[in-house]
């Protein structure tokens, strides 16, 4: 297998660093042609240079290290980065992962996968569309795009319409998550698709959905509380 190796389809917006250098994803390409991580370096002739940080492999149909990276990344103040992949995880039916990657020493990139879904009878969802942001504590914040919560008739396949979920770092280096709102797809909405959620400093969660709401169910913009 193989794809374009410096990536392709980068759905995504960049984020930038302090020094200038900007960082994003790519859907598909890459070693196996199942997504990458890059980063752009400013030259001092105005031209950038390119950088391949990490390539998902592919040499499963469900690979533990996920595949598919459709949403952006989030920077922490150490410099590791954050971000999702819709599918792998090598969970039953690959749902997607949220993965960290952590510079090393001689100047390579190793991810580590922080949560893999779905857990058991999709509580938590699947298909990560969403980006991951994160408050001042280190939780990260994003959404599933299908499933979780209870089977409701009116979400596709009628096993939820995607959640929103928050992941806290422990002090052994694991990660615990827990279901902030599952939605119904009626007046609160269904499947959240923005590239990243907005947090406030009381730790309100600020996000779009895709359908739902009031009159035409057009979609709504909802706010959770803590």
């Amino acid at each position: 297998m193989g794809g374009t190796p410096d990536g392709q389809n980068p759905y995504a917006g960049l984020i930038i660093d302090d020094a200038g250098n900007l960082y994003g994803t790519t859907y598909i390409g890459g070693h196996d042609d199942a997504g990458l991580v890059f980063k752009l370096t400013p030259n001092s002739n105005g031209r950038w240079k390119e950088a391949v940080l990490f390539s998902f492999r592919a040499t499963i149909n469900n690979p533990k290290d996920g595949l598919a990276a459709y949403a952006g990344l989030t920077m922490d103040k150490s410099g590791n980065l954050y971000g999702t992949t819709r599918n792998g995880g090598g969970k039953v039916s690959g749902g997607g992962t949220v993965y960290r990657l952590t510079p090393t020493a001689k100047g390579e990139w190793q991810e580590t996968v922080i949560h893999a879904f779905p857990s058991p009878r999709y509580h938590d969802g699947e298909f990560e569309l969403t980006g991951v942001t994160m408050d001042a504590a280190g939780n990260l914040y994003g959404a599933t795009t299908f499933r979780g919560g209870k089977q409701e008739p009116t979400c596709q396949d009628y096993d939820g319409c995607g959640v929103v979920y928050k992941l806290s770092p422990n002090a052994d280096g694991t990660w615990s998550e827990s279901i902030l709102h599952a939605f119904q797809g009626s007046t609160d909405g269904g499947e959240p698709e923005l590239d990243r959620f907005l947090v406030d400093s009381a730790g309100n969660v600020y996000g779009t959905t895709f359908f739902g709401g009031t009159g035409a169910g057009g979609g709504t913009v909802f706010e959770i509380t803590p």
